[in-house]
């Protein structure tokens, strides 16, 4: 085969590819105001003129391209700007400028903490029903989460952000059906270090307790874009070197013989302070080990521990959910884990004014 010169716009810092299932290659890129997609029929031997998908990026900002649910293209990426992520799809064998309009992922997760949202750090993969997982590094600051899991499921509805690290960058996810288990790979410090990972069930993301992968001073993981089944293959690099390890999985980490059952994890964010008429934001933590097994779920909710009236939350029984208040005070959440042996509970304050 014959190398093919693709001509991309000045600013770009990555261009990601991927087949459709009528067999048209597509590429995304990222330049310095727009998230573009050229595509190219077999042989191959061209592509055509950007089609704008994206506007109004920072010179920062990346993208990704993948193919889902059996007959679409996707295109996700993070826009500073607005601190937010995007997302637009395509349907094969559609017209190649007909794309769906911006889903902007997770708009609930939105926080003026930090630098909000969306930060440069992206990673995706789909599951065989159109699922997709993208495993992103937040701008947040304090005690909110760095590296989380954003869920598209295949309705087209996205999940609340799922909280993985409060810190860490590089942030990687692989799946892996045959025992549906998703793993977030990612760089313990973000200046380098261990590549670590963290395990959830696909259909009830709660993730267990962090586990190192390869250990030294490494940094952008990567494995396969495709789900894997016994084996997968991490490579990370050092400078100008790459390094890269084969490994077998014990998902779950449990079972007979097993680590004894150690209680969930419990984040329930930081202090905060709301005007009067307006909703709160709760970006709660939970992660568990995954044991005992049976039950290998874990009960979460919010309660009020003092204040001076009722709370009223969207959703008591989640960890990332929202809450108004009927009258102003200062109020002390409850947010409590219990896997059926152990429970944990963090509380944090609330002020509504």
């Amino acid at each position: 085969s014959n190398l093919v010169d693709v001509a991309l716009d000045s600013g770009v810092e990555t261009a990601t590819f991927d087949i459709d299932s009528t067999g048209r290659l597509w590429l995304a890129s990222d330049e310095s105001d727009f998230i573009e997609v050229r595509y190219a029929d077999a042989p191959y031997t061209s592509f055509s003129s950007p089609i704008v998908v994206g506007s109004g990026i920072s010179g920062d900002d990346i993208s990704t391209i993948t193919a889902f649910d059996n007959n679409k293209i996707g295109v996700f990426w993070s826009n500073q700007t607005t601190e937010r992520f995007g997302f637009r799809y395509h349907v094969d064998g559609t017209s190649p400028t007909v794309w769906s309009a911006d889903e902007m992922p997770v708009t609930e997760s939105m926080s003026t903490s930090g630098g909000g949202l969306a930060d440069d750090h992206l990673n995706v993969a789909t599951a065989s029903d159109g699922t997709v997982y993208a495993a992103v590094k937040t701008s947040f600051g304090g005690s909110m989460p760095q590296i989380g899991l954003l869920v598209r499921q295949p309705s087209g509805s996205w999940d609340p952000l799922y909280g993985v690290d409060t810190g860490g960058t590089r942030p990687i996810v692989v799946i892996n059906e045959d025992i549906q288990r998703v793993f977030v790979f990612y760089v313990e410090n973000t200046s380098g270090g261990d590549i670590v990972y963290r395990e959830s069930d696909l259909q009830n993301i709660s993730f267990a307790p962090k586990q190192v992968m390869v250990t030294g001073n490494l940094n952008n993981p990567s494995a396969s874009k495709d789900p894997f089944t016994n084996e997968l293959l991490v490579i990370a690099s050092k400078g100008s070197t790459g390094y890269g390890k084969l490994v077998s999985l014990n998902p779950g980490g449990g079972g007979p013989g097993g680590p004894e059952n150690q209680a969930p994890f419990v984040s329930a964010g930081q202090n905060q302070s709301v005007e009067e008429d307006t909703t709160m934001q709760l970006f709660g933590i939970v992660s568990d080990d995954g044991l005992p097994d049976p039950p290998a779920t874990v009960a979460t909710q919010w309660t009020v521990v003092s204040g001076p009236d009722t709370a009223n939350f969207s959703n008591a029984n989640i960890a990332q959910t929202s809450v108004s208040f009927d009258t102003p005070g200062n109020y002390v959440l409850r947010l409590t884990a219990d896997d059926g042996e152990w429970a944990f509970d963090l509380r944090r304050s609330r002020r509504y004014t």
